[in-house]
């Protein structure tokens, strides 16, 4: 390996063998001149005429570079002289010399413009020239940018020093001034630090006289006119040619604001500019962003982003320049590791962390800015294949994310282009200029060569997933191309389909293994972007359009509608072949929305659709490899530079001979990087194939992103990270911070997702919440105490909870402000947080009743809940909240939601075991557990009493019996909890709605295949009227539903009429059970009956004998009605004779025939058939 690695070596020791020696003859004299002047004798400092005259040899090497044709070769020899070594020693030269106060104003010019020329000449050197960076970065001494800083810090100009603040500032401007007109390329902008600072002081002066010096009084007022001018003074159309000084001027600006007065408006404004200045530059263009952030200066920055002894106003700049960055995702996973760790102990970095995992998760891509040079693509010479297919598949299909940055109202927008060099095969897809239509244009002498398709107008800053799926014609139908966006199909339109290139018999086949007779046609070039002859306009900021590309795919088939949606379903951050199982890459979002699609688009066929196919099992059964013609991505780009991405001077170790020749021919002898085809598997052969590699021309931006979501799962596989971060939180905020920095992490990213699975951390999370919100001790881990509880009272622990419920909510796909288009995305977080009633039990009423409603949004009110039915079916959940019933204490504040869940989840999971659940939950609650286990024997007396005590309680004074105080809802202690025999009536009363519904009787039916009559019997049996009414509504239905051949059985077999009668005839006095047993005797159905009329003959006959046909039908009930009425007479006449016997007593007693009329029974109040009614009316 080690002769394979000498002999592909970097380019600056494989450059042009012989420089011209009139070049070498011409500059080796001026940088020998320049070593000589800035290597004083003795070592004294050297003199201003001495640094004048080291300026002006200077300007004169870099004037020759400027002047020498052809450049490349001049910049060659500067760097074979070690021109770049010679730099290095004239800025070494003036190591300590710059004491402002000790120099005279000429001094400081002299010392500042002997900078300036020395930057220019080192500006000059690497402009256009691959090999001179590599060679300066790498080869001098061990590293040129950290060997320049050096030298710069050396010369003093770096550090404050006491004295004159103007002066002070004098020597801040200009350096900063230097670096950043180095950085940009610019020589004009040395003075825009003075300029910025200049225009600040006059500003304060002019409006804020005489007011105090603190450099926080002013701090929005103070931004806002620093960038305003800064606008004005580089625009936005200056792009960054040598960002690698960045770092440098960052540790100068750390350095001077360490040892400046901080508390000077002065020295604030010059801090001020920098960040202004660096943060303007970064928002003008990606290319600038991407630029700085690969220097690593993030790095740099991320620990004092943080520090307390900034000023508030330079810490919010920095920050806001920090977040720029991050955005493009982590320099390393040190810099992940250090906001994680310290989010533990600082909210403030807690705060940057959540912010940069949302901005980081962007797509890495390739951004085509055509104000660069009016043109930016990636060119490919051929496809290696025939294109397009005309005879081995049913067309063809080009998928792609794009982001439109940019329209140019003048200039079309071009995606993808394909031709022949005839022209016979051509293709072309575009945005038009002013519609933002997407064109597709397939020929350049047809009559009618493209077509719009109309149906969307492509919106900027937004990404889509762009398919087109064009069909070859048919016998006996044209060819119809179809759009795709966002893996909804939008519009399909007849159009003309590529005519394939004419045969070359001088193209040589890439495939030997095809046979000869196959005629070889000549290659088709494709493009993506603006090719240099297809731009309208050349030249810098003549076009305006900016677009990014996170991935293009090209494949030689049609796809069906359900493949393209599992494609858009993987998101821009894939860059696969689409071979593997594709269920394994997708989010939880990703997977909910396919199998929606999937159960309504084939319902009943589900698992034999394409999407279950492709996620399922291995995908390359949908489109094979081998179908695959292009596939373009950011992440297979290649260049001359080892630190982003890839590092191709260790890949190209791997490689064969002739493929490492290649790359090395691509990446270190030219200036355009390269682009793999990963349409070709192995980059060997990508290498070593004209069609498996493309050209990036124009310099187009490409960004690839380690985004924090990623690294949580590189540093920590993400659970672990983030549990961490939950454990140790003390405050409430902290807790919800941390709760959503884990989920953030977890939502978009199917790595994490899976991990959080795999290591059961969603169970974790729920014990962790737990004891957050309950303060107790939780399982979580081994050693309770090591858990961190929450400060504060039970009023920060229920604010807590509505947090967290808010938070979780959101993450198992409810819209808090749509809850009709909430779904449950992720059943496994739903189950354990959510079904979980142990953690809500003891929250604020307000976060049950948003607890509770949720069940009832995704079971009832949202357009998916016949989809969320079916998953909360098979996490049982009836079931869960039975037990809930039995085992939890429920307020009159909550039990109202609780139940309206209740009722919603009963619906729409109605089954034969939730219907038994139910009977045997009534049975449960209404059964006496209260009576002693061991009987002991009662006096005779004792016994009398007990009697006479169920007697009195079972009929008052007017007839009617009174409710027990369990069941009384008036009738509570002070924390108003329900008892359980009124939890028990109160689901009785839902499940009587549920059989009673007028609109159905399949649950009725199926209730009667489940549940045994038996059951209703035993209802009957209750001492509760209200129980005995609901009971009896719910048999009256089942009989009238069933018909005679039911109620011959009932009869019969069951005798329930005759246990109806011993059971019925002491509750005649309820009117809610006279219209319930006329019901079964005309055979009317009980759920059509009006029970809110009141109970009296007219309300009857028009009930039951409406039409004037009332016919019995049942005759086997009248012996419960005539029982009914032979009980009530008993009753009433024994009443009045007790009456008559007071009363007599009293007239004998008091004389007074007064009293004997009072005494007499009076008409109670009128009556009603309803039954709410007559359970929650007030007796007389």
């Amino acid at each position: 390996m080690g002769p394979l690695a000498r002999r592909h070596r970097s380019s600056t020791a494989a450059s042009t063998a012989s420089i011209g020696a009139a070049l070498t003859a011409e500059l080796q004299p001026l940088i020998q001149l320049l070593q000589d002047i800035s290597t004083p004798d003795d070592h004294d400092r050297p003199t201003i005429t001495e640094l004048r005259e080291s300026a002006q040899v200077l300007n004169q090497i870099r004037r020759y570079l400027l002047d020498s044709a052809p450049p490349q070769q001049a910049k060659d020899a500067f760097r074979h002289l070690y021109g770049f070594q010679a730099l290095l020693s004239v800025l070494r030269s003036v190591s300590g010399f710059y004491r402002p106060l000790e120099l005279p104003a000429e001094g400081r010019a002299s010392f500042f413009e002997l900078l300036n020329a020395t930057q220019a000449v080192l500006a000059e050197a690497l402009r256009d020239q691959p090999g001179n960076r590599r060679y300066f970065a790498r080869r001098v001494e061990g590293g040129g940018w950290a060997a320049l800083e050096q030298a710069l810090a050396s010369t003093g100009v770096g550090g404050a020093t006491a004295g004159d603040d103007a002066i002070n500032a004098e020597g801040e401007d200009h350096l900063f001034g230097i670096l950043i007109a180095f950085a940009v390329g610019d020589g004009k902008l040395v003075s825009v630090f003075e300029e910025i600072r200049r225009y600040l002081a006059e500003d304060a002066a002019s409006q804020h006289s005489g007011a105090s010096d603190s450099p926080d009084v002013f701090i929005d007022e103070i931004v806002r006119r620093a960038r305003e001018r800064c606008s004005s003074l580089i625009g936005d159309k200056e792009r960054l040619k040598n960002p690698e000084i960045v770092p440098t001027l960052l540790s100068f600006w750390v350095s001077l604001h360490a040892d400046g007065d901080k508390d000077r408006v002065s020295r604030t404004h010059g801090f001020v500019a920098v960040l202004v200045v660096l943060q303007h530059l970064a928002d003008i263009a990606e290319h600038n962003l991407m630029a700085i952030h690969a220097t690593g200066v993030l790095s740099f920055i991320l620990p004092r982003v943080f520090d307390q002894s900034l000023p508030t106003l330079e810490a919010s700049l920095l920050q806001t320049f920090a977040e720029r960055l991050i955005s493009l995702g982590i320099s390393s996973l040190e810099d992940a590791k250090y906001l994680y760790r310290n989010s533990n102990t600082s909210p403030a970095t807690a705060e940057f962390l959540l912010r940069a995992l949302r901005s980081s998760k962007s797509p890495s891509h390739i951004q085509f800015d055509l104000a660069l040079h009016g043109f930016s693509s990636v060119e490919l010479p051929t496809l290696g294949r025939t294109f397009p297919p005309v005879t081995s598949s049913g067309g063809y299909t080009m998928a792609a994310w794009i982001c439109i940055d940019m329209f140019d109202p003048a200039s079309h927008t071009t995606i993808f282009g394909a031709f022949d060099s005839s022209q016979t095969c051509f293709l072309l897809a575009y945005l038009e200029k002013d519609t933002h239509n997407f064109i597709l244009q397939t020929s350049v002498t047809s009559s009618r060569p493209s077509v719009r398709f109309k149906s969307i107008s492509f919106k900027p800053n937004r990404w889509y997933h762009v398919t087109l799926v064009h069909h070859r014609p048919r016998t006996m139908s044209s060819s119809k191309a179809a759009l795709f966006v966002d893996g909804e199909f939008l519009e399909q339109v007849k159009c003309q389909y590529p005519s394939p290139p004419p045969a070359n018999p001088a193209v040589v086949d890439t495939f030997p293994s095809v046979a000869s007779s196959i005629p070889k046609h000549s290659p088709v070039q494709v493009f993506l972007g603006t090719p240099q002859d297809l731009s309208s306009r050349l030249g810098k900021d003549v076009v305006r359009s900016r677009w990014s590309l996170a991935s293009f795919h090209l494949f030689e088939d049609a796809l069906s509608d359900d493949v393209v949606a599992v494609y858009f379903r993987l998101g821009p951050r894939y860059s696969g072949n689409f071979q593997d199982c594709l269920g394994s890459f997708q989010t939880y979002q990703a997977s909910a929305a396919l199998n929606l699609r999937n159960e309504y688009l084939h319902a009943g066929k589900e698992e034999k659709s394409d999407i279950v196919a492709a996620i399922r099992q291995k995908a390359s059964g949908l489109l094979p490899e081998s179908r695959i013609l292009l596939n373009i991505s950011p992440v297979t780009v290649m260049d001359d530079d080892d630190r982003n991405n890839i590092d191709e001077s260790q890949l190209i170790r791997s490689l064969s001979k002739q493929a490492a020749h290649n790359l090395h021919h691509f990446t270190r002898s030219g200036a355009n990087a390269i682009v793999v085809n990963s349409a070709i598997p192995a980059i060997n052969d990508a290498l070593t194939h004209s069609h498996g590699i493309g050209v990036l021309t124009g310099e187009p931006t490409v960004v690839v992103k380690l985004s924090l979501d990623d690294a949580s799962w590189r540093i920590g596989g993400c659970a672990a990270v983030g549990l961490k971060m939950i454990e140790v939180a003390r405050t409430r905020e902290d807790v919800v911070r941390a709760v959503e920095i884990l989920l953030e992490s977890v939502k978009d990213n199917w790595r994490n997702s899976e991990a959080m699975e795999r290591q059961n951390a969603f169970g974790i999370l729920g014990a962790l919440l737990r004891s957050k919100m309950d303060d107790r001790p939780s399982m979580a881990t081994s050693d309770p105490g090591d858990i961190q509880t929450v400060d504060g009272g039970i009023e920060e622990r229920h604010k807590l909870s509505f947090e967290l419920l808010s938070l979780i909510l959101g993450f198992v796909g409810y819209k808090h402000d749509r809850p009709e288009e909430s779904v449950i995305v992720n059943p496994l977080a739903y189950r354990i947080l959510l079904v979980d009633f142990d953690m809500w039990r003891k929250a604020a009423p307000v976060t049950q009743r948003q607890y509770y409603k949720q069940f009832v949004v995704f079971g009832t009110k949202s357009k998916y809940h016949q989809y969320n039915s079916k998953r909360l079916l098979r996490m049982r959940i009836v079931r869960r909240l039975l037990d809930a019933l039995k085992s939890e204490v429920f307020s009159k504040e909550t039990f109202p939601a609780f139940m309206d869940a209740f009722k919603s989840l009963v619906r729409c999971n109605l089954s034969t075991e939730v219907l038994r659940s139910l009977a045997l939950f009534v049975t449960y609650a209404l059964h006496k557990s209260d009576l002693p286990s061991v009987k002991t024997l009662r006096p005779k007396h004792s016994i009398m009493q007990i009697r006479r005590r169920r007697t009195d309680n079972l009929v008052s004074a007017g007839g009617i019996p009174s409710p027990p105080s369990e069941l009384d809802p008036n009738q509570s202690g002070t924390k108003q909890e329900l008892s359980r025999p009124l939890v028990g009536l109160k689901v009785l009363e839902m499940f009587s709605a549920l059989l009673c519904d007028e609109q159905e009787s399949a649950t009725i039916k199926k209730f009667a295949k489940t549940v045994t009559n038996k059951w209703l019997l035993y209802i009957l049996a209750e001492e509760e009227s209200s129980v005995v009414v609901l009971g009896a509504k719910i048999l009256a239905r089942l009989l009238v539903v069933h018909g005679s051949n039911y109620v011959s059985k009932f009869a019969l077999k069951s005798g329930g009429f005759v246990i109806m009668k011993q059971r019925l005839q002491r509750w005649w006095c309820i009117p809610g059970l006279w219209p319930i047993l006329f019901a079964i005797l005309f055979n009317r159905d009980v759920a059509s009956c009006d029970f809110t009329q009141p109970f009296e003959p007219y309300s009857l006959l028009e009930t039951f004998n409406a039409d004037g046909k009332a016919k019995v039908i049942y005759p086997e009930v009248l012996p419960v009605i005539t029982a009914m009425l032979g009980a009530g007479l008993k009753t009433v006449s024994k009443n009045q004779n007790e009456a008559e016997i007071a009363s007599s007593r009293s007239n004998e007693a008091n004389g007074s025939t007064h009293q004997l009329e009072m005494s007499r029974p009076k008409h109670g109040r009128r009556r009603s058939m309803s039954l709410n009614t007559e359970l929650t009316s007030p007796r007389e």
